[in-house]
């Protein structure tokens, strides 16, 4: 049997980004301007060190669109990175995850902060599912889980709302390389258990289900702490339903 290889160049690095509004319960909001997707386009960073993910969206889109509204207490920006483009969504291909945070309070921040080029703009945290802890301090204990840095940009429209533009996400090369390293071996492991497989697939052919890798159109994870999506992106982006 043939090992699955990890392509160590990047040159088939792609994806895609999506971000939505969950409300104070963590389920998706349903209205025009609660979610957005788009692919997103790899490049290693100046810093050395560190790769890059970024995502542009039109924030001029009157339907699809995500828009920040500081009015609405409870409301939540939350999103995810997936690598490849597999229907439906393969848990396997689940980046990274933005960990979620209080929209009212990121408005205020970005008004208080005036109509300057750095009002523009704001940095959130996100995790890493299937990365590892590196190591150990010197004092001995645990070092922290890797996290990944996003920088988010926003457009404020002619009647004053908020949307985003785009999204980037950086990481440290290591927790790609980790990353890439523990896809392969799910890959593997697919490889190593046909059976298993198999039996997903007769159980979903008696309308059992099953619960393989593939999580559907509206699939809920909870992995490092934080809350993502679920969401169906077979075509353009619909009134949210949601590696």
């Amino acid at each position: 049997m043939a090992m699955a290889t990890v392509d160590e160049a990047d040159v088939e690095a792609c994806g895609f980004c999506a971000l939505q509004i969950l409300d104070a319960d963590g389920h998706p909001k349903t209205t025009k301007g609660c979610q957005v997707e788009s692919p997103w386009h790899f490049s290693v960073a100046a810093d050395p060190g560190t790769v890059l993910f970024e995502a542009s969206f039109v924030a001029t889109n009157p339907l699809f669109h995500l828009q920040l509204q500081g009015g609405d207490a409870g409301d939540f920006l939350s999103g995810g990175w997936w690598a490849g483009g597999a229907q439906p969504r393969d848990r396997s291909g689940l980046l990274c995850v933005l960990e979620p945070v209080e929209c009212q309070g990121l408005v205020a921040e970005l008004e208080a902060s005036e109509a300057s080029e750095a009002s523009r703009s704001f940095t959130l945290q996100s995790s890493l599912p299937f990365c590892s802890k590196q190591g150990a301090s010197e004092s001995g204990s645990k070092a922290p889980a890797l996290r990944g840095a996003v920088r988010v940009e926003v457009e404020a429209q002619r009647l004053g709302p908020l949307r985003v533009a785009s999204v980037q996400l950086e990481m440290p090369t290591a927790a790609w390389l980790e990353w890439k390293e523990y896809r392969r071996k799910l890959r593997e492991n697919r490889k190593a258990w046909p059976a298993a497989k198999a039996k997903d697939s007769s159980d979903q052919d008696q309308g059992g289900g099953g619960d393989g890798d593939a999580a559907g159109s509206a699939m809920g994870l909870e992995m490092g702490g934080a809350a993502t999506m679920s969401y169906d992106d077979s075509g353009p982006p619909p009134p949210c339903s949601i590696l």
